[in-house]
């Protein structure tokens, strides 16, 4: 192979070993608050094998988000660690014509020597290349971009790579900053609509014997519909079916036919059939409905008093259910409050403090909110197209979410070490606690369910930003403000 990376045989030699360089690196895809991607624990290594070996070793700052990296590993590194390799390998290699371990060294090398080569160089690049970064203190948040990599028996290695890392910044001095909490009163409506629900969730169901159908009421019928041809609807058909007569919810000549009819009936009327309907071909068109009666329920609500209470809850008296409703009804209240105020916090500091921003890792986190996007829209059964949301307007909304994102990770990372805000372990457990709570269950399972998925580690982030944010807030003067 040629020694100069532009030459043919250097391309070729590249382009066969930069798969095996990226995974060899695997230098992890995004920044972390607490320390970037790549701790210490990843580079003492490197650093400890290299650490009597003057590599040449080279950073220039593409801009202050990319740095490109030139490392030259001497031959003097190199050689040695083949040798050993080969010398391993002699001792257990089985080579036709000689008993096994006795080989001599030049036939081992002929056979394996190419292989071993490339077995060695690949760890030596992985090593320098993490001494480079250690050495600068540099943290990528994605895979090295590969520009160059001369690989050549007897010569020396040459890797020239650029990598993505988070921007670190001297916040803009914001003490003396005055921001204001709004904090919504309770409403007795939001209470009264908790009550509702509670006695909702107790109503009786009691058969009605000697009326019709009335609205309101709850009844088990069959159903079934026919063209004006006499054809029948196939989708519009079912047995012991229970349903809720509701005028805004049922068609309404259905609505109407039902009502005033007695149990054990049998009826068939015509109505037309809403002009919405989904099938366009009897949308507005008169069909014959056919229904018979099986059963007529109404519902009842308890009262709301202790006795409700005492089912619903561990409470006694409705008194004191409601006192509690009211407290968590104002400690959601007060933590919308608190999360504004730290949006608007961040907003303002990342105002004050411009920064570029890791160009792929913004692609990357623009695509994936993107994809988080559509997944919600899915599942919430909104058609995008529906709503005038194209794949343009998404992508830019996603893009400005991640830069607002990425930003604010920038601001309290930058806050944090130069604070030197820490995560203790009991940050971590109070967090597992909140979460154990809300699920009902133990924290030794949730933090165990928390490990396998990787969420323990998105757990300590969130924990570690908003001890930053609490933090900040301490250096800003905040007053409360009742809003509507």
């Amino acid at each position: 192979m040629a020694a100069d990376a532009g030459g043919a045989a250097g391309r070729s030699h590249t382009r066969a070993k930069v798969a095996e360089l990226v995974d060899a690196l695997d230098l992890g895809s995004s920044g972390s608050l607490r320390g970037g991607s790549s701790p210490p624990f990843r580079t003492n290594g490197a650093r400890e094998r290299f650490k009597e070996v003057v590599l040449d070793i080279e950073v220039q700052e593409v801009s202050p988000c990319v740095k490109r990296i030139s490392v030259n590993v001497p031959v003097d590194e190199i050689s040695p660690r083949i040798d050993t390799q080969l010398g391993e390998l002699a001792r257990r290699a089985k080579v036709p014509g000689f008993r096994q371990g006795k080989a001599p060294r030049p036939v081992i090398r002929k056979m394996y020597g190419k292989q071993v080569h490339g077995d060695v160089s690949q760890k030596v690049i992985d090593e320098a290349f993490r001494k480079a970064l250690a050495d600068n203190d540099l943290n990528p948040v994605g895979d090295p971009m590969v520009e160059s990599l001369v690989v050549e028996e007897g010569a020396p290695i040459s890797l020239v790579a650029t990598v993505e890392v988070f921007p670190k910044i001297a916040l803009a001095p914001f003490d003396g900053l005055t921001l204001t909490r709004k904090i919504r009163p309770v409403d007795e409506d939001e209470i009264e609509t908790v009550i509702t629900q509670y006695r909702e969730r107790q109503a009786r169901f009691t058969p009605v014997e000697g009326r019709g159908v009335a609205e309101g009421d709850y009844i088990t019928i069959d159903y079934s519909a026919t063209k004006a041809d006499g054809a029948p609807l196939e989708h519009f058909k079912g047995e012991g079916r229970q349903a809720h007569v509701d005028k805004e919810q049922m068609f309404e000549g259905f609505y109407e036919g039902i009502l005033g009819m007695t149990k054990g009936q049998t009826k068939e009327f015509d109505a037309p059939m809403p002009e919405d309907y989904p099938d366009t071909g009897i949308a507005g068109k008169p069909v014959t409905f056919k229904i018979t009666l099986h059963e007529i329920k109404a519902k009842s609500l308890p009262e709301a008093d202790d006795e409700l209470a005492r089912e619903v809850s561990d409470f006694d008296t409705m008194a004191e259910l409601v006192a509690d409703i009211r407290k968590g009804a104002e400690e959601r209240a007060k933590d919308a409050a608190d999360g504004a105020l730290k949006s608007e916090l961040l907003a303002k500091l990342i105002e004050a403090n411009p920064m570029e921003l890791p160009p792929g890792l913004l692609e990357r986190q623009a695509a994936s909110t993107a994809q988080r996007r559509a997944r919600q829209f899915a599942q919430q059964g909104i058609d995008l197209a529906a709503a005038g949301i194209d794949a343009a307007t998404m992508a830019e909304r996603s893009r400005t979410e991640a830069v607002r994102s990425l930003k604010e990770q920038v601001i309290l990372a930058s806050f944090g070490e130069a604070h030197k805000v820490t995560l203790e372990e009991g940050d971590i457990d109070r967090e597992v606690a909140k979460l154990a709570a809300m699920f009902g269950q133990s924290p030794e399972m949730t933090r165990q369910q928390l490990s396998q998925g990787g969420g323990l580690e998105a757990l300590a982030n969130q924990a570690y930003a908003d001890k930053v944010t609490q933090a900040m807030l301490a250096r800003v003067t905040v007053t409360d403000e009742p809003t509507a």
